[in-house]
């Protein structure tokens, strides 16, 4: 159908009146149609276009509008979050692959069948399943915690998060599986707590200052050791429980420690509440944040006051001897040029000698043997070089006790520079020496113990802190599981020093006596009546001056044979003399220890263990001069071999 033009209607209606009008009048209306026409055709053109846009637009919407549900039908399905959309009332009418995993059911036995509140404890169900009203804004969706229960049995942690469709009363509602996270900051809270424990249960005294030195942790120890509660130092400056003639010189020393951020050893005097005055041996290290900001110290305290008082001891005890050195009756001697004994005082008696039975023997022989070097070489040099020495060493007394002498002596010579004897006076310096060893002795376990503790427990801590951090910090679940695991494995690694440093207490703590070897032996035995093995103990009645923990050191050398002997099946005892001394030696045929590890296995941290034991066992026999040594051959064996000076060693009487 032809559609009529509304200028072909318009001349229709004004042809009559043109049949009266004159001709230029005709002619300008016939324009005026012409134009009214032409832009009617425009109009329509235009008309047709936007009808034609319009109806494409429509087609548009329609394809956009079902790839859309496509995509976000696909995105549903995909979500690895379970999801599920519910009805005003809560039905599922519809569940994600995701959602079904996680209940444990079937999609079908889900859809139309069950209501979310079938799965959710009933608080949090209530508001997910309210009759609201159909909401046609976009409103932010409500977010809640609880638990889901499956068909299984079994509650999920979970984060819910709820959210309406415009227009409708239906709602979407996603799942976040949070169990593994809760599970994880429940073991967070167990581990701090745990670490809080050990903390408390130290021997050493912990604290931490923030970054202007005011106390804002104290353990237990520290407590007891400064006799300052914790609530009397928190947020307290550092100088509180200072003596105040250290103050300035702490202040100093802590000012530059600062400034360069580093770890610092300092040794002070304390005042406690009840007014004593203690010396204690203080290391801080900064704890420095991610950002390398320094946020403020962790420090390790123990109590040095009887080692100063040893110190002050020994020192008063060397002034004193040298003040009676001209008034006691100290050996008098002279030897020739070769070493034989000229002369010597009647006070030689006290060590079982007569003047006549020493006269005209050499001095080397009453010398203990790994000293007789050390005294040629010292007369040597005075007889070359005409200088007064001093030497100090052992001497063995008729009933083969070892006695401390200091030696002065003096070269004599002719008129003409002649060399002829030395004379000399030999001074009983036993007690100072056992004093000097003893303090040694302490020293060394107290900077051992000092070094595990303010050293490698500090470090392991500062690592235990910042584990935790990053754990706190990560959003990576499977990051903050091996975090975790490494605070346990440092934790771990905390609990067996400190019981290192229990045992290692233990050492010296008793003066060294007679022990006969095999029985030491005979009652180790028996902790390894499983393992199998063959004991052969060949030495008689062989006694050792050791000390006290001689027992422990052969529990190690077994244990240790155990642990890295692989093809082990008999470990022996036996002993042989030689003018040296006597080597005690511990055999067995396991697969022996290679070239390269047999000096390091006696040093502190070597080993697949705890890499203690060896160490500790050097440490007990060198109490009384005992030195061990490992001389087997690699894959073989191994052979330990413990070198027992004169004087350590005795045959006893046959029972």
């Amino acid at each position: 159908m032809t559609l009529m033009k509304p200028t072909d209607e318009l001349r229709e209606l004004i042809g009559p009146v043109l049949a009266h009008v004159e001709t230029r009048d005709a002619e300008r209306i016939e324009k005026i149609l012409r134009r009214i026409e032409k832009h009617a055709e425009l109009q329509e053109r235009k008309l047709q276009r936007a009808i034609l846009d319009r109806q494409a637009v429509h087609s548009l919407m329609n394809r956009t509008a079902g790839d859309l549900a496509k995509r976000y039908q696909t995105l549903f399905e995909q979500d690895s979050n379970p999801k599920v959309i519910i009805e005003k009332d809560g039905t599922i009418s519809l569940a994600n692959n995701s959602f079904c995993l996680l209940i444990h059911e079937m999609r079908g036995d889900v859809e139309s069948k069950k209501n979310i509140c079938d799965y959710l404890d009933g608080m949090i169900c209530d508001p997910l399943s309210d009759d609201a009203a159909p909401r046609d804004d976009l409103s932010p969706p409500d977010l809640s915690s609880g638990q889901i229960h499956t068909a299984g049995g079994e509650f999920i942690d979970v984060l819910i998060n709820k959210g309406s469709f415009p227009g409708s009363t239906q709602s979407i509602v996603t799942l976040i599986n949070v169990s593994e996270r809760m599970r994880l900051e429940r073991e967070l809270l167990e581990t701090s707590g745990f670490l809080s424990g050990i903390l408390q249960a130290s021997p050493v005294g912990f604290h931490m200052t923030d970054t202007k030195g005011n106390y804002v942790y104290v353990n237990e120890t520290w407590s007891a050791i400064t006799g300052f509660a914790p609530d009397q130092v928190q947020g307290k400056y550092y100088s509180l429980i200072l003596h105040p003639d250290d103050c300035d010189r702490i202040a100093d020393e802590i000012e530059e420690i600062a400034k360069r951020r580093v770890s610092r050893e300092i040794e002070t005097r304390i005042i406690r509440p009840d007014g004593t005055v203690r010396w204690i041996f203080n290391h801080s290290v900064p704890v420095i944040d991610d950002g390398g900001q320094l946020t403020g110290w962790v420090g390790a305290v123990s109590d040095i006051t009887e080692r100063k008082k040893i110190e002050t001891a020994l020192k008063e005890s060397e002034e004193k001897y040298r003040a009676l050195t001209e008034n006691t009756g100290d050996v008098l001697y002279s030897v020739d040029m070769d070493g034989n004994i000229t002369y010597v005082s009647p006070q030689v008696s006290r060590y079982g000698y007569t003047q006549e039975e020493v006269i005209s023997m050499p001095l080397s022989a009453f010398i203990h043997p790994l000293d007789i070097s050390r005294v040629r070489k010292s007369l040597a040099s005075q007889a070359q070089d005409r200088v007064h020495t001093i030497s100090t060493f052992r001497i063995f007394s008729r009933n083969g006790n070892i006695h401390w002498l200091e030696g002065k002596s003096t070269l004599q010579t002719d008129a003409s520079g002649k060399p002829l004897s030395f004379l000399g006076i030999l001074r009983d310096v036993t007690d100072r020496k056992h004093a000097e060893d003893a303090i040694a002795l302490a020293n060394r376990k107290l900077n051992l113990m000092n070094n595990v503790t303010r050293h490698d427990i500090l470090n392991t801590i500062t690592g235990v802190y910042g584990f935790i951090d990053m754990a706190n910090a990560t959003s990576c679940e499977e990051e903050r599981v091996q975090l975790l695991h490494d605070v346990k494995d440092l934790v771990g690694i905390i609990q067996r020093q400190i019981n290192f440093t229990k045992q290692y207490q233990e050492v010296g703590i008793q003066e060294p006596q007679w022990q006969r070897v095999a029985a030491v032996i005979e009652r180790v035995i028996p902790n390894f009546s499983r393992s199998g093995l063959e004991f052969a103990v060949e030495l008689d009645r062989l006694e050792i001056y050791a000390d006290p923990l001689l027992e422990k050191v052969f529990y190690n050398l077994i244990d240790n044979a155990i642990r890295y002997g692989d093809t082990l099946t008999t470990i022996s005892a036996r002993f042989d003399l030689s003018p040296a001394g006597l080597s005690l030696i511990i055999e067995d045929n396991g697969v022996g220890i290679s070239s390269e590890e047999k000096e390091q296995i006696f040093e502190r941290g070597i080993g697949k263990n705890t890499g203690l034991g060896l160490f500790m066992t050097r440490e007990i026999l060198g109490i009384t001069g005992i030195t061990i040594t490992e001389n087997g051959e690699p894959g073989k064996g191994a052979m330990f071999v413990l070198s027992v000076p004169r004087g350590a060693y005795r045959l006893a009487d046959k029972d």
